[in-house]
């Protein structure tokens, strides 16, 4: 696998009234199926119930970093 192809960059730009740290680099590897949870829990509307996906908010926050998954790469 080529590095541009497996760590593709995510940047998310909160309203300054989000309490997000500002330029905060997560660098943990994360799935494309997390993006959905965090987006709708950063804009504060309920999870999908049976998303496979977890939200990466509280790293957003820089309150703790993601917990390790199983990642599979195509």
């Amino acid at each position: 696998f080529y590095d541009e192809v497996m760590h593709v960059p995510l940047l998310v730009v909160p309203p300054a009234s989000s309490g997000l740290a500002v330029g905060r680099r997560v660098d943990a590897m994360t799935r494309m199926v997390d993006v959905a949870p965090t987006v709708l829990e950063l804009a504060r509307l309920p999870a999908f119930p049976d998303a496979a996906g977890v939200s990466l908010a509280p790293a957003l926050r820089d309150r703790e970093r993601p917990a390790w998954r199983d990642l599979l790469f195509e």
